[in-house]
This record gives C-alpha cells, structure tokens and sequence, in this order.
C-alpha cells in the first residue's frame, strides 16, 4: 500500500507509485505552515501516520481526478495538531475515507469540493480525547448526483472534550443530492461535548441524520 509518514509537520517517510503525486510546500516568509499537496491519477489507495511529539500546523491539498476511487487510510496519535484539509472531487471521482485518532488535543478544519457530477464522499471518523478537540467540516455540493456519508464517533477520557459541526451547502441548480449524518459522543467526564449539524440547501436533498450525545458514568 502507498504510504506517508508524518513526524510534527514534516514527511519522513513516503512509498508512493506513479498512480499518488505528493509535492511538498515548505513554510516560508509568506506562509507559515507547511503544505502537502496530494493528486491521485488512478484508483488506488494511501495510509498517513501522523506521530505529533510537539504542537504542530498543517494544511493538506487532496486532488481526485475524474472517474478515481481512491480509499484513504489515517491515523493520529500524539500531542497538540492543528490541521486543515482541501479536498477536491471531481466527475464520478469517490473517496472513502477511514481515520482513527487517539491525541492529547485537535483543532481541525474540513473542506471538501464536490465538483463533479456524481462525486461521493464518505468518511468514517472515530477519536478518543483526552483533552479538547474540535472539528469543523464544510462539503459543497457543487453538481448534481454527489453524494455525501458521514460517521462520527467520539469518545472523551479524562479531561477530554469533542465538538463535531458539519455543514452541507446545496446552491440551488444543484440537484438530486444525498446526505447523510451519524454522530455520537461519549462522554466519560463532566465537560459539555457537542454536535452541530448545519444543511444550507436551495434545491431538494435526500437527507438522513442520526446524531447521538451519549453519557457514561462507570464511576463506583
């Protein structure tokens, strides 16, 4: 399998074939984070690892070409991580998209562009936090047919705290879409956790949200 290997902001490791190009942005004057720009040709599939020992930035550029599916594989652990991801989909391109997180805090932005007519997002999230983590993801449909699948699952552990807020933009003209929304949190503390589901549409949408806020108390 392709793989990237992340160590605080820099690649420290990358198997990739001629179906995965990576062209790396290093900070500079005029930006002050690090930037991986990811386009993949063919359908193929990618595993990131991200090893945070110190507080680290991060934007990361995805490219789908049309008709690819591409299958993304991401794991986290560690210290504090601010990351912002672009993605772009674009004619029947699709993106199954599995992450497992376990960090000591996350700040994360989401932008995915569903250009193409037919493009479809699907994403499995699941995250233990032990300290506060937020997530803002914003999917544009930007043709008709595309499709958007969302699950996120979240634990918190100690001083943990998780707030998930999504939102799905339809401008109108931009038809036969679907959308659907799992989410739960766990919580095994006192701290307010949150789920903010947005819909933004002028046209109609198939849409199905399961939200779910659940409170576990094991203390004797």
């Amino acid at each position: 399998m392709n793989k990237i290997v992340l160590e605080n902001d820099a690649v420290i490791e990358s198997i990739l074939d001629r179906t995965i190009e990576l062209e790396t942005i290093e900070k500079n004057i005029f930006f002050t984070v690090n930037t991986l720009q990811i386009t993949i040709h063919k359908t193929t599939s990618l595993e990131i690892d991200y090893h945070i020992l110190k507080r680290s930035k991060l934007n990361i550029k995805v490219i789908i070409l049309p008709n690819v599916s591409f299958t993304l594989i991401e794991r986290r652990k560690g210290r504090k991580l601010k990351v912002q991801y672009q993605l772009e989909l674009q004619e029947r391109s699709e993106i199954s998209w599995n992450r497992h997180f376990k960090n000591e805090s996350m700040r994360e932005l989401d932008i995915v562009q569903l250009n193409g007519v037919g493009a479809k997002f699907r994403m499995t999230l699941s995250t233990m936090a032990s300290g506060k983590e937020k997530y803002d993801m914003m999917f544009y449909h930007n043709a008709p047919k595309t499709e958007c699948h969302l699950v996120n699952v979240g634990e918190t552990l100690q001083h943990g705290k998780i707030i998930f807020q999504t939102t799905n933009v339809v401008e109108k003209g931009t038809k036969d879409c679907v959308i659907s929304e799992k989410q739960r949190i766990i919580t095994e503390n006192e701290r307010e956790c949150k789920i903010v589901p947005n819909l933004l549409l002028e046209e109609s949408v198939e849409v199905y949200q399961e939200i779910q806020i659940k409170e576990k108390n094991d203390k004797k």
